[in-house]
């Protein structure tokens, strides 16, 4: 069973943080999931003190536990990035360029793990966790080019890092291609994707089919979501999760066709959700979900509420195909397009997800119909041990 709780926080300085936190207590090893969003300064440096000093407050209460990954969501990346850099508490972090919808200027959205063994290289986080090595690369940017070059140069550039860390760190050959054997999730932050995410859309089918990744084999779980540039030129901006040590047979894709088609049948080359089995639990990582019918339509153009309810819906439905339950939710990432739906769009999915730790940001969805999206991932133990090594 989860448990979750919620609670206030403070830094040695007096900034005051609002902490939502979600723990799988065992069996095996803990993990716990947290959104940390400042409560108090209208600083920027004011509110990163807050959420470093409710972060800190947290690893002390559950000690043993590491920060496997994290992603800084900041209202004006362009101006604020350097300052987090400089400040941030640890070296290695992701960044989205997304405003939190509560008008603060970042918020966090946090991963602990219960191992001692967690390290960082040139922006790539490494968890060792027994027999599976988890590998986030944390946020690439290009400086400048276009949503498709940068597309291929950051699906190229992750199969070149995952080849190295495979040969260096585990003397194994280099694969051709790591991402179809071992990548999990990808993110991508899409600047204007009103505009510019048929570019990446067409990159990303490309190289993967290049690679062997199709209809009749499978994609990856994904979010293509629109977000502010990094900097003043980034076309889009790019983040990933693999691990080393899987095997294809621990791995199912999950779909729902009584609510939504495949996503190739539109042309878009992604999975709508990944179920991983390890030998004490199952986890479902569910991709970017929006309200989509069974035909890839929108469904209840222009409704707030109708389509919080049909994405809510869809997100359950593929949930419950690996037989998981919100419940097992360890946390959310909520996409809302128009800041004036924030109010209903965060009081809905808090009526949904009782507890659940969610950040909700602005951020337009790829089809400008869509007013809002969400992901998550769950979590929950097998009654009966899978075949596999523990989690």
């Amino acid at each position: 069973m989860i448990q979750r709780f919620h609670a206030f926080m403070s830094s040695a300085s007096g900034e005051t943080a609002e902490v939502t936190a979600a723990l799988y207590p065992g069996p095996g090893r803990r993990e716990l999931h947290a959104v940390i969003v400042p409560a108090a300064s209208r600083h920027f440096l004011g509110q990163l003190d807050g959420i470093t000093g409710a972060l800190a407050e947290l690893r002390a209460a559950h000690p043993g536990m590491e920060i496997a990954y994290s992603r800084f969501y900041i209202s004006d990346p362009v101006n604020r990035l350097p300052e987090l850099r400089a400040a941030a508490p640890f070296p290695a972090f992701s960044v989205a360029g997304q405003p939190p919808l509560g008008g603060e200027r970042l918020a966090l959205l946090v991963i602990l793990i219960e191992t001692p063994n967690v390290s960082s290289d040139s922006g790539i986080i490494t968890v060792s966790r027994g027999h599976y090595t988890d590998c986030w690369l944390t946020t690439r940017a290009p400086e400048s080019g276009t949503s498709s070059s940068a597309t291929t140069q950051l699906l190229t550039d992750l199969d070149t890092t995952l080849s190295s860390i495979l040969n260096s760190q585990f003397s194994l050959p280099n694969s051709h291609s790591p991402i179809k054997d071992t990548t999990l999730r990808t993110w991508f932050f899409v600047r204007d994707i009103d505009a510019t995410y048929s570019g990446l859309v067409s990159a990303r089918n490309h190289y993967f089919a290049r690679i062997g990744l199709t209809p009749s084999t499978h994609f990856i779980a994904s979010t293509g979501i629109g977000a502010q540039g990094l900097t003043q030129y980034s076309p889009l901006s790019f983040e990933a999760y693999s691990v080393l040590g899987i095997d294809p047979d621990q791995i199912a894709y999950l779909r729902a066709p009584s609510h939504l088609n495949d996503t190739i049948s539109y042309g878009v080359a992604f999975e709508r959700a990944t179920a991983v089995t390890y030998g004490d639990r199952r986890q479902i990582i569910v991709s970017g979900t929006a309200s989509i019918d069974a035909q890839g339509q929108i469904h209840a153009p222009g409704l707030i509420r109708a389509q919080m309810t049909r994405m809510a819906d869809n997100v359950d439905i593929l949930l419950a195909q690996g037989a998981a339950r919100p419940t097992d939710i360890m946390h959310i990432v909520l996409y809302v397009r128009d800041l004036a739906d924030a109010p209903i769009a965060r009081d809905m999915i808090a009526e949904r997800y009782p507890g659940v730790p969610t950040i909700a940001v602005l951020a337009p969805v790829c089809r400008p119909g869509w007013l809002v999206e969400m992901e998550c991932i769950a979590m929950y133990p097998l009654t009966t041990p899978a075949p596999y090594p523990a989690y």
